[in-house]
């Protein structure tokens, strides 16, 4: 049944608009983890050092807030890169090959995760199926350092719920503390949130996007496979996951070969994308 449904998304989709010319082709792409043992949201170093020498090749890396300014004329891709989470290995090997290349990235932190908040802990160990003691968050000193090469951070939520599923007072809620805390900490705005797990109408919704601006955020991304369209507003901006891939299918995302996938999610009720990926529910 899911192969059948599948089949004829990616049928119909065949049918709507091609992926935009590449003169002026905008997108993000967001990883979790890099690690030597990579879990299935992360990728090793030496595979993430891969994508970014083709990334550096092909395309224009740029800062993300630089990315959503306004489309480019250029010829090649322009392309931000960003985390989600948290995590100490982005530190211990995201960072290094970044810097190495000069490049920079955006880090959206999930705030009690690197409050080491015990209650914020327990759930994440829940959702991400992980012991408590294995959680490893970044430090705020790690954190430092990485602004001090050139990364900057935004927000992930307080502690990493979904939040379609939540009222608008609980949801305004992880927004704001998270924006709080990390402006204490880094002594700077926060003005960018991403939105946790982010599929459309399964993980934000029109709710979630007012709740985001009511919470001080000017830009928002979540999760969806395409390249920016100059009429996407400034609190739904669409970003393309990136795991332990090869770097042809890296290229592919960056070259416009599943944008109809983000057609797809764009237009798909949100009980069908659920009967066709459970996994990402």
């Amino acid at each position: 049944m899911r192969t059948a449904l599948k089949r004829l998304a990616k049928a119909g989709a065949r049918g709507l608009a091609p992926p935009r010319e590449q003169l002026g082709r905008r997108l993000i792409l967001c990883y979790h983890s890099v690690n030597p043992s990579p879990s299935y949201l992360s990728l090793s170093p030496e595979l993430f050092d891969a994508h970014l020498g083709w990334l550096q090749q092909h395309c224009a890396v740029v800062a993300l807030s630089d990315l959503v300014a306004g489309p480019s004329q250029a010829q090649e891709p322009h392309v931000a890169i960003t985390f989600d989470d948290g995590y100490a290995d982005n530190h211990a090997h995201a960072l290094p090959l970044l810097a190495a290349r000069g490049m920079t990235a955006t880090f959206f932190l999930t705030a009690g995760f690197l409050e080491r908040d015990e209650p914020v802990m327990a759930q994440l160990a829940g959702t991400w199926h992980t012991p408590v003691e294995q959680l490893a968050p970044l430090s705020w000193a790690q954190v430092e350092e990485m602004r001090s090469e050139g990364m900057t951070f935004g927000s992930h939520t307080w502690s990493h719920r979904n939040l379609a599923e939540i009222d608008d007072t609980e949801a305004e809620a992880e927004l704001t503390r998270s924006r709080q805390v990390l402006e204490t900490r880094l002594a700077a705005p926060v003005p960018a949130v991403a939105y946790p797990w982010g599929k459309p109408r399964r993980h934000v919704s029109e709710r979630t996007f007012a709740a985001a601006a009511r919470s001080g955020y000017q830009l928002g991304v979540f999760s969806l496979p395409r390249a920016l369209h100059e009429s996407d507003a400034p609190l739904r901006i669409p970003r393309f996951g990136v795991g332990s891939e090869a770097v042809e299918s890296l290229a592919g995302k960056v070259n416009g070969a599943i944008d109809w996938h983000g057609a797809v999610h764009e237009r798909m009720p949100a009980f069908l994308a659920r009967a066709l990926w459970p996994e990402q529910a």
